[in-house]
C-alpha cells in the first residue's frame, strides 16, 4: 500500500524533505539539473511542497540554486550550488554572473 503524496509530505520533517530534494537533484541518472516537477516526482511529494521548501527553507537555500537558464519547455532548472560551480560551462557561469533578472519559480 502506498501513502498518497500529500499525506507523505505532511508527515515529513524539514530535514527529511531537504534530503529528498537534494537526493533527487543529485540523482546520477540526470545531469544535475532537474525541474521542480522531476524533483517532486522523485521525492514523492507534490510540486507546491518542493517550491515552498526551495523558497522558504534557509538550509536548503544554502544548498540549491535556480539555474539562470531554462529547459526547452520553459521550466526552470534547479541544481546544487556545488554542482553548478563544478560542472557549469564558462558561458553558463558568465550568464549567471551577468543576469540582472533571476529566474522565478512558478
Amino acid at each position: 500500500m502506498t501513502i498518497p503524496a500529500k499525506t507523505a509530505a505532511a508527515t515529513l520533517s524539514a530535514d527529511d524533505l531537504r534530503q529528498r530534494i537534494v537526493a533527487a537533484i543529485n540523482n546520477p541518472q540526470f545531469n544535475g539539473r532537474r525541474t521542480t516537477d522531476g524533483i517532486a516526482a522523485e521525492a514523492g511529494v507534490p510540486r507546491p511542497v518542493v517550491l515552498d521548501a526551495i523558497r522558504t527553507d534557509m538550509a536548503l537555500a544554502r544548498i540549491v540554486k535556480v539555474c539562470p537558464f531554462r529547459a526547452e519547455d520553459g521550466r526552470p532548472f534547479i541544481t546544487t550550488k556545488e554542482r553548478f560551480y563544478k560542472d557549469a560551462t564558462f558561458r553558463e557561469k558568465l550568464v549567471d554572473f551577468l543576469a540582472t533578472e533571476r529566474v522565478q519559480l512558478g
